[in-house]
């Protein structure tokens, strides 16, 4: 017995020591596993983009199947694939996109669709495939492959543009044809096509030593064909361009570009730009209509310079509708100068020049219904979301009671509901008074409303000026409405404004009146043209004018404007108060004096007004500004335009 109590006692030791050592055990083993799925703390981080190991088949192979063939990039490790439809491009392009999957370490093409007899295919991946961990792209990659005997070798580089900022166009697809007919953007699948990258840049390779109409479109809708009145295009002067380039390893136009890296940008080669506008539609009917507001309601149409014959709402005189055209005559905005009520559905008559099924215009008479706005509040909620159609209340069944408990309800309901309706009713208009010291000179003070007025007193606007010694003196002023916003008005005093004054502007109360009947609250504005002394200036002196222009200061990314004049004979420019930088002058053309720049026509082969950027005698098209400098530069206009 003492024996078999001893090898028990051995037994639960033993036992006793297997469960520490297996604990031991499981949280080394479980506290590995958690740092092996964390990945390795510390270190450099991983800057180096996945390497393609192997090519199956090779680059540049020939007689590739026409039909169930198959690309196989192997690389050295796991690899993501990231907007496929933005950054896989096969060239010429099927009807439906290669299909690829990842199979390991490798990623795997196919083609949905045969491919076509004797033809080079360039099938471009690289921007979308990065590493699994922190996301390095490859860059720049294609792979080439023809079905016939023989491999194209050519290569087209060039640019695109946005026609009216001249800023480069990310994500355009540059289409080339080989035997173009007029109609081949609108209706032919292109012979070879390639992307622009964040530099507007394109890179069409592996394509046949011939000549190519060359089209560069927004393609939105990705079927690889100009869409009309939506898409952008862009197409050079000349008809045909005809590639000079052989594709060789470690050309500049084949080289990967970062983000920001001028530099290397511009050290690539190009051939030909493309400057992106968007047609004027031509067919015109009212493509869209609506009530915003109580009184105010506008009509949109499809197609510029729309011709209305008539246009009456019935109930309501001619003289009480106040109308707004936009600049492009496309869109009607107008408002009902009526204080009383008005209906909830109000019935427009109007008489236009709309497009008939033969592609003429002609007269045409629409009936529209616009119906105010729905109010937020609902009659039939008792204020908490709750419907009260049948007053009965399903714990007690007592219908008449309910019945007359939601007839009080609803009674407090309604009183609240008015009550608080009234509260949130607007007592006053609502307007804004800006201006900016460093181009007021030019702008003036904006006074701009939510609704048009039909009170407008500018008796009551007190404009003074005060120097730096504190003698305050009254300033004259005009006021002139907007050409184009008829809530809109500038304030422009009659004398120049002096550097160093401080200009105040006061607008009292009730001196102005809405639509609404709402009048004005008081308004105060006070500025001081800028006196610091590392400021610059420039004087631009321009000549060769022989139609009218629009002259921008612009910074040197082009999405900010400093300063904007329109000359129509030699004049010279005065460029105030410019901090030390990078500028650009841009010039656009506005030949038939719309304000505007009138785009292009593809089927006429015409080109939209053009937009350029003052050169300097190095070519370059951007220029620093130093603090303190007063610096003077000549623009002559006629030769800038003789280069495009």
């Amino acid at each position: 017995m003492k024996r078999t109590s001893r090898n028990i006692q051995a037994r639960r030791t033993v036992f006793k020591l297997l469960v520490i050592a297996f604990a031991v055990f499981y949280i080394t083993h479980v506290s590995s596993c958690a740092r092996t799925m964390q990945g390795p703390i510390g270190g450099p981080k991983d800057t180096i983009p996945p390497v393609v190991v192997s090519m199956k088949p090779a680059q540049g192979s020939t007689n590739f199947p026409i039909e169930k063939g198959r690309i196989v990039i192997t690389f050295n490790e796991y690899v993501q694939v990231k907007e496929p439809t933005k950054f896989i491009v096969l060239s010429p392009p099927l009807k439906k996109n290669p299909e690829f999957k990842m199979k390991g370490k490798s990623l795997v093409f196919k083609f949905p669709l045969p491919l076509d007899s004797n033809t080079t295919y360039c099938l471009d991946w690289g921007g979308a495939v990065s590493d699994n961990n922190e996301g390095n792209k490859i860059g720049p990659y294609a792979f080439a492959f023809s079905t016939g005997n023989s491999i194209d070798s050519m290569l087209l580089s060039g640019r695109v543009y946005d026609n009216e900022k001249l800023t480069p166009m990310e994500g355009v697809t540059v289409m080339l044809y080989e035997n173009p007919r007029d109609s081949s953007v609108f209706l032919d699948q292109p012979s070879a096509i390639a992307r622009s990258d964040k530099w507007g840049y394109f890179c069409i390779r592996n394509i046949k030593d011939t000549e190519y109409a060359i089209y560069a479109v927004k393609d939105e809708s990705g079927n690889h064909l100009y869409d009309p009145g939506y898409e952008m295009i862009g197409f050079p002067r000349f008809h045909r361009i005809r590639p000079t380039a052989v594709i060789r390893d470690s050309m500049p136009q084949l080289a990967f570009v970062a983000d920001k890296d001028t530099v290397a940008d511009l050290s690539r080669p190009s051939d030909v730009n493309l400057f992106l506008f968007k047609e004027k539609p031509t067919q015109q009917f009212i493509k869209e209509y609506k009530r915003f507001s109580d009184r105010g309601c506008y009509i949109k149409f499809n197609a510029p310079n729309v011709r209305i014959d008539s246009f009456s709402i019935r109930g309501v005189p001619r003289a009480r509708i106040l109308r707004e055209i936009n600049p492009t005559h496309d869109s009607l905005n107008f408002w009902i100068n009526i204080q009383r009520k008005l209906p909830d559905t109000l019935f427009l008559g109007i008489k236009y020049r709309k497009t008939d099924t033969t592609g003429r215009l002609v007269s045409t008479v629409e009936n529209l219904k616009l119906i105010a706005p729905k109010k937020k509040s609902d009659d039939s909620s008792d204020g908490n979301g709750n419907d009260n159609l049948n007053g009965y209340n399903g714990n007690n069944g007592n219908y008449g009671n309910n019945r007359n408990n939601r007839n009080g309800n609803n009674n407090r309901n309604e009183k609240k509901k008015k009550k608080e309706a009234d509260e949130k009713k607007p007592t006053r208009t609502q307007m804004t008074l800006t201006a900016d010291p460093n181009t007021v000179e030019q702008d003036g003070w904006i006074l701009e409303f939510k609704d048009p007025l039909i009170k407008f007193n500018t008796d009551s606007i007190f404009f003074t000026s005060k120097t730096p010694r504190g003698v305050v003196s009254k300033v004259k002023f005009k006021v002139s409405r907007d050409r184009w916003n008829i809530k809109k008005f500038i304030i422009r005093p009659e004398e120049a404004l002096k550097v160093g004054n401080e200009y105040e502007m006061t607008i009292n109360r009730n001196i102005f009146k809405d639509i609404n009947g709402l009048p004005n609250d008081s308004l105060y504005n006070k500025i001081t043209l800028p006196t610091d002394d590392k400021l610059s200036s420039m004087v631009l002196e321009v000549k060769g004018v022989t139609a009218r222009y629009k002259i921008e200061l612009v910074n040197e990314r082009m999405d900010k404007v400093y300063r904007t004049y329109y000359v129509t004979s030699e004049c010279s420019l005065n460029f105030p108060y410019i901090t030390a930088g990078r500028y650009r002058l841009r010039i656009s053309e506005d030949k038939n004096n719309n304000g505007m720049l009138d785009p292009g026509s593809v089927l006429k082969r015409q080109q939209p007004e053009a937009v350029k950027l003052f050169l300097l005698e190095d070519g370059k098209d951007s220029f620093y500004i130093p603090e303190r400098t007063d610096l003077s530069q000549t623009l002559d206009i006629s030769k800038l335009f003789e280069l495009q």
